[in-house]
């Protein structure tokens, strides 16, 4: 299972928006660069915060995707899965909180990986 924070918010940035993140090592920092004046641009916290989380189950709506999340409190965690209505069977992953089911979610559906058959 993956852990949320920067590296985590630096994947859904590229393979979502398919921005380009720059790592600084000299300062740890990283960044977006931006498409129109190659700004900095800083990656948001996808992972962490749920506003920025809603951002992506928004993106995957808009491309027709469904999004289910459940609660599992015998577990501690929440299930989530992004399906389309194409009989085709999707697994839900799983995570400790909401904005990181979302993106572990979302990678899934990117990488196919959220497909059982």
């Amino acid at each position: 299972m993956s852990q949320p924070g920067p590296l985590m918010d630096s994947a859904i940035a590229r393979k979502v928006w398919r921005a380009i993140v720059v790592a600084d090592t000299e300062t740890g920092e990283s960044y977006m660069v931006g498409q129109d004046d190659h700004s900095k641009v800083p990656v948001p916290a996808f992972s962490t915060e749920l506003e920025e989380a809603h951002k992506i189950v928004e993106f995957f709506q808009a491309k027709g995707w469904t999004f289910r999340v459940r609660s599992i409190p015998e577990d501690n965690n929440f299930q989530a899965c992004f399906y389309r209505d194409d009989n085709r069977q999707y697994r839900f992953v799983k995570a400790e909180t909401t904005p990181m089911v979302i993106c572990e979610a979302a990678l899934a559906a990117l990488n196919g990986t959220n497909i059982l058959r």
